[in-house]
C-alpha cells in the first residue's frame, strides 16, 4: 500500500512509511488526548461504536487508500479529525508532513484524512468484539499511551496543548475601547 500512497500524494516511499506510521501515532494520540474530557470523549466513542460489526480492515484500508488525493477528505474523517483535534488539526497535518519530510504542504492532512477510516475500523471492531465501552476504551488507549505518543511526530503532544488563547468579546472589546486616544494601536495576530 505504501506504493499506493506515495503515487497518490506525489512523494516518497520513504516519507510515506514514516508519514503513515505517524498519521496513525496522531490520530491515536488524538485519542489519548480526548480521554481526559470524558464528555468530548463520549462523543468520539459513539462514532466508533457506530461502525458495523463486520468491519473488514482490508476493505477499510484499500477505501482509505482509494479517498487519497481527493480534496478535503471523507465527511467522516473530517468531522473525527475535528473531534480530536479541533482548530488544531492543520498544525498537526503541517507538523506530520514536516517530520516524513513530505513535498507537498497537503500531504500531511491527507495522510491524517487516511489513518481515520483504519483507527475508526479497528477500534470499531474491538468494540464489538471485545465489548468494550467509553470507560474500557478509555483504560486501553491510557494503558498504551506511551508507544503510541512514540509514533507520533516529535513535539505532537505540544502542538496539541498548544491551542492559541482567543480572548473572550468582553477582553477583546476592552483592549479597543482602552486605547487612550492619539496612541497608535498594535495589532497581533489575535486582536487589534
Amino acid at each position: 500500500a505504501t506504493g499506493q500512497i506515495a503515487e497518490k500524494l506525489g512523494e516518497s516511499e520513504t516519507a510515506v512509511s514514516r508519514g503513515v506510521t505517524s498519521s496513525l501515532g496522531s490520530v491515536l494520540g488524538g485519542l489519548v488526548n480526548k480521554t481526559k474530557d470524558p464528555t468530548a470523549f463520549g462523543q468520539i466513542f459513539d462514532l466508533i461504536s457506530s461502525r458495523p460489526a463486520s468491519t473488514n480492515l482490508t476493505g477499510d484500508l484499500q477505501t482509505a487508500v482509494g479517498g487519497l488525493g481527493t480534496s478535503g477528505g471523507t465527511n467522516t474523517s473530517t468531522k473525527f479529525l475535528g473531534m480530536l483535534f479541533g482548530g488544531r488539526t492543520n498544525a498537526v497535518g503541517e507538523l506530520l508532513g514536516r517530520t516524513a519530510g513530505f513535498k507537498n504542504p497537503t500531504s500531511g492532512s491527507s495522510l491524517l484524512s487516511f489513518a481515520v477510516p483504519l483507527v475508526l475500523g479497528f477500534f470499531g471492531k474491538r468494540v464489538h468484539d471485545d465489548g468494550l465501552n467509553a470507560s474500557s476504551l478509555t483504560n486501553l488507549l491510557t494503558s498504551e499511551r506511551d508507544s503510541i505518543v512514540a509514533a507520533a511526530p516529535p513535539g505532537f503532544m505540544s502542538v496539541l496543548e498548544s491551542a492559541p488563547h482567543t480572548p473572550r468579546v468582553e477582553e477583546r472589546e476592552f483592549r479597543k475601547t482602552a486605547t487612550p486616544a492619539g496612541t497608535p494601536r498594535r495589532c497581533s495576530i489575535v486582536w487589534c
